[in-house]
């Protein structure tokens, strides 16, 4: 099922967004079971393991977004001088 689920949306979004995604999903099962379920230490590579991962995804997405924006104005400005003509 998770084949499947993970096919699925690969196929629906970029596949760098994809890997971005699916490195904070193992994040996520990592703490869960391995931290809360098992009970298991938190050392400071641990810390700065999840730490690095966060940071990673979130400077993904500031600069994939600052990007998506300027390709969006450049679009429709484009679409404006298409349109004066």
């Amino acid at each position: 099922a998770e084949n499947v689920a993970a096919t699925t949306a690969c196929g629906a979004v970029d596949t760098l967004d994809f890997s971005v995604l699916d490195t904070l999903r193992r994040l996520s099962v990592i703490l869960i079971c391995g931290f809360f379920l098992r009970g298991d230490v938190v050392r400071v590579s641990n810390v700065v393991g999840t730490l690095m991962v966060l940071g990673g995804a979130l400077l993904y997405q500031k600069g994939s977004g600052s990007n998506s924006n300027s390709n969006n104005k450049s679009a429709n400005k484009s679409k404006l001088k298409s349109m004066e003509v």
